[in-house]
């Protein structure tokens, strides 16, 4: 029993140590940043860091073809578990980093991370050479200081903040 409880905490934390801890995206807010995607059935959705895995879920219900990167084997394995038993043909879940993914395929991209413990430099790189015109880019609490937002998402002072911007 030690065994394995010590293999799925290796198993999260080899994920945490090289990006950053799970921290999921609050449930009363998937609704708001699916408004602010307005997403149609030819978009396809990319969750490059949001600490959990229900966005591609709320997307994939909608008939979006959805893509989440995970580098903690605990959590890819988990979501793979979970798209068997949902058999939901549009969530895909890809064992690698998003820094080392193709993102060009995207036309709208979900983001939950702050400056502190992203290479925001190298996303910047990334998101200039990798995405279409008219990609659309969501941030979830934190504010692209490269990008100008189009909308601030923001009902009251209790909220947390969702920006959206588009290349």
């Amino acid at each position: 029993m030690n065994t394995i409880i010590f293999i799925m905490v290796f198993l999260v934390w080899t994920g945490a140590i090289s990006f950053a801890p799970r921290v999921p995206t609050k449930k009363k807010d998937l609704e708001r940043v699916i408004k602010l995607a307005n997403p149609n059935k030819n978009d396809i959705f990319y969750d490059l860091w949001c600490g959990d895995w229900r966005l591609v879920f709320c997307f994939a219900e909608k008939w979006i073809k959805s893509f989440w990167f995970e580098i903690s084997p605990f959590f890819y394995l988990f979501c793979q578990i979970k798209k068997f038993l949902t058999w939901n043909k549009n969530a895909h879940f890809k064992f690698k980093s998003f820094y080392s993914t193709n993102i060009n395929e995207a036309s709208i991209i979900f983001m939950f991370w702050t400056d502190n413990t992203i290479n925001t430099k190298k996303l910047e790189e990334k998101i200039k050479k990798g995405l279409k015109p008219w990609t659309k880019i969501i941030s979830y609490v934190s504010s692209i200081e490269w990008l100008k937002p189009i909308k601030i998402d923001k009902p009251n002072k209790n909220e947390l903040s969702i920006y959206l911007y588009e290349i």
